[in-house]
Formats: C-alpha cells, sequence, structure tokens
C-alpha cells in the first residue's frame, strides 16, 4: 500500500486514533507517469481509495474502510476546513480525475460511505480544475460554511481562471479568466491573517 495525501487525522480517545487517507495499491501512480502524459494520452489511474485507518492502541490492530461507495476512485489533492484540522469533521473537498480536462472537485462526506450526501462541481468540458482551497464564511458555524477557490486550465482557450464555488451547495458563484497559463502542481493553502 501506498498513501501520499491525507485528508484529516484526529482522536476519539487516548487508545482510539482516526487517519483519513487516500491510499493506492502501490506508488505506480507517482512514478510510472509523468504529469504531461495525464494531459495528453493518459487519464490518471483509477485505483485510489479514500481509506479511514481506525488505529486501535490497546489491540495493536489497524482496522480499515473506504469512505466512498466505489471502491477506487481516481482522486487526489484533499482539502477541508481546516478549523476541524486534528478534530471530528465530516467534509472533505478532492479533485477526481486530475489534470484531465472535464474533471471535477468532489464533497466528500466521510462518515457517510454510501455517499448520498455527496456532491461534485464541474467547470466545464474544457476546463481542468486543480487543488480546491476552502475558506470559511467569518464568524460560521456549520464546517461546510465557506466556499472552495479553485485554480483551473482552460485547455481549448489554454488560458488559466479561478473559480469561486459555493463549499456546501458546490455551485459556482463567479469565475475570473486570467490572461496567462497557469501551471498545475503546485499546492497551496490560505491562511487568515488571525492565524499567522
Amino acid at each position: 500500500m501506498f498513501v501520499a495525501h491525507q485528508l484529516n487525522a484526529y482522536e476519539i480517545n487516548e487508545y482510539n486514533v482516526v487517519a483519513d487517507m487516500i491510499s493506492y495499491p502501490n506508488a505506480d501512480a507517482y512514478n510510472k507517469y509523468l504529469y504531461r502524459d495525464f494531459l495528453t494520452t493518459q487519464l490518471y489511474p483509477n485505483v485510489a481509495s479514500i481509506t479511514r485507518f481506525n488505529l486501535l492502541l490497546q489491540q495493536n490492530k489497524i482496522v480499515t474502510s473506504v469512505l466512498t461507495p466505489q471502491p477506487t476512485l481516481s482522486v487526489e489533492f484533499p482539502q477541508m476546513n481546516n478549523a476541524y484540522r486534528t478534530k471530528y469533521y465530516a467534509w472533505s473537498y478532492v479533485v477526481e480525475n486530475p489534470y484531465s480536462a472535464g474533471n471535477s472537485i468532489l464533497k466528500i462526506n466521510v462518515n457517510d460511505a454510501s455517499g448520498k450526501q455527496n456532491l461534485e462541481y464541474k467547470a466545464g468540458s474544457t476546463v481542468a480544475l486543480n487543488e480546491p482551497v476552502f475558506i470559511a464564511k467569518p464568524n460560521s458555524s456549520a464546517e461546510d460554511d465557506g466556499v472552495l477557490i479553485i485554480r483551473g486550465l482552460d485547455v481549448g482557450s489554454e488560458k488559466g481562471l479561478l473559480v469561486i464555488v459555493d463549499a456546501k451547495t458546490m455551485t459556482e458563484i463567479g469565475r475570473a479568466n486570467v490572461p496567462i497559463l497557469i501551471p498545475f502542481g503546485f499546492h497551496n493553502k490560505f491562511f487568515a491573517t488571525d492565524s499567522l
């Protein structure tokens, strides 16, 4: 098993730790393909699982479960409301089919493996969306009350764009076209001034 990105981790009690990860059967997704392959001929492999690792420390045991109705997906770059990092949480946002035009951002309820509460945002058939950044609404009380800022690339016009999506409903609020190409692959985080 290979793990690259973590959704979140938190303690239930001193003997039980939960770690939610994007896991792969091996490292092929990272060392077999090149970035340019995903933009041209190769889709990101559909082999990732959004997996919960329940570390039962007293029993010296790890119990795993898949957090989506599909056993494997083509997903990466999980994000969340950072106020819930290392705490019990419900929502994660991931890129489905990374680096591919027409891809989407999935909102996944990690506590409901049926997928009935999950939502999807697509920007269009020529837009390749990158890692979302969650920004909470000031004084919000709901975990998903905020917006996602998502960089993208319109492969038709070969220009970048910035999309703002309501994180609760996954509907587009607005977008701004950028007159230049914005490359993929840069990780990003948003930190409010008062948290620095």
